[in-house]
């Protein structure tokens, strides 16, 4: 980045919604057999029940920053951050999640909110995609590496 500005992202993602990249399902609610995806988008829009249990699913992560900020600038970031989350996951901030980004800086060097904003929901996609990606199956749960697509 032009200045030395420095952004990144951290992300732990439980979410109830699906994890998308553009039109691809990476991971989201399992068929009855556990072996494929179905679309959480599709059986919300079809009122469906939708079995989730509140405080159960969450996305939380950080978009960090060697930039001088204040605690506003810091909440804009965190803010802006939360377009990653909703590029990545569908439907995002859905009352099944608790889905919280915030903002950490080192203040090392001056730069504009704005383009730290939109760095960071950049950083908050792939970082959930990589979340994805990198997961291990774990307590009888499938990873994206352990479901046929």
């Amino acid at each position: 980045m032009r200045c030395g500005v420095i952004v990144g992202a951290v992300v732990a993602v439980n979410a109830w919604g699906d994890v998308v990249a553009g039109e691809k399902l990476l991971a989201g609610t399992r068929s009855e057999d556990g072996k494929q995806f179905v679309s959480g988008m599709d059986l919300l829009m079809d009122e469906q029940s939708v079995q989730a249990l509140p405080g159960a699913n969450t996305t939380i992560g950080v978009v960090v920053t060697n930039a001088k900020l204040t605690k506003a600038q810091a909440l804009k970031v965190a803010q802006m951050g939360h377009d990653g989350v909703s590029r990545a996951i569908r439907p995002a901030h859905t009352m099944y999640d608790g889905d919280t980004l915030f903002c950490a800086a080192t203040g090392e060097v001056d730069a504009d909110v704005n383009i730290l904003g939109v760095l960071g929901a950049e950083a908050v996609e792939k970082a959930v995609h990589r979340a994805v990606y990198k997961a291990s199956s774990a307590g009888g749960l499938p990873a994206i590496h352990d479901i046929q697509q």
